[in-house]
């Protein structure tokens, strides 16, 4: 009897010490945070990336100055955004604290037609090209339609999900016999 009492009392402080070794809730919360954190961090470096060069904004004066001074090699317009690249390093007169000089740069044209922009350009040999800004329906679409899409499907899944539980209760007697006793009268 005295052997059967040790191997219960070493039974449950084998069971008592497997508790204390489970993993904790909260320390897997914080494993997916540091990995969601990673990821953002990862995901955000690689639209940086892939962003282009960077930019610096500048007035639509300041841009109309810098072809006048032969410093603009190339510019790119679409629709009221005007983009380029320097012929040599352009500092900013207001950069007192860092000497960052740019290559390219970026300015929006003013929404009144101004006739002086060509003749400058043309004068100055800048490249000038012209991109349309023709986003397809099917893109819009899906842009507008996706995340719709995704959370509707998200309700009809839990709703079938609901229901598949909902079934197994329904054999019992359905959700309203929660607490009435199961046992069968025999005659």
């Amino acid at each position: 009897m005295n052997d059967e009492k040790g191997n219960n009392e070493k039974r449950n402080l084998n069971d008592f010490n497997s508790l204390r070794r489970s993993p904790q809730p909260g320390n897997s919360m914080w494993k997916y945070l540091i990995a969601i954190f990673l990821g953002w961090i990862i995901v955000s470096y690689f639209f940086n990336f892939m962003s282009g060069p960077q930019r610096i904004t500048v007035a639509y004066s300041t841009f109309k100055n810098q072809v006048r001074d032969k410093n603009v090699k190339a510019i790119t317009i679409k629709e009221n955004d005007i983009k380029g690249e320097f012929v040599r390093r352009y500092t900013p007169p207001d950069t007192s604290k860092n000497n960052s000089n740019y290559k390219y740069f970026a300015t929006t044209k003013p929404s009144f037609y101004d006739p002086d922009l060509v003749k400058i350009l043309d004068s100055n040999n800048v490249t000038v090209n012209a991109e349309n800004d023709n986003t397809s329906w099917i893109s819009y679409v899906l842009l507008m339609g996706l995340p719709w899409l995704l959370i509707l499907g998200y309700f009809i899944y839990a709703r079938r999900k609901m229901q598949g539980q909902m079934g197994s209760m329904m054999q019992g007697g359905g959700f309203f016999s929660v607490g009435k006793s199961k046992a069968k009268r025999f005659v």
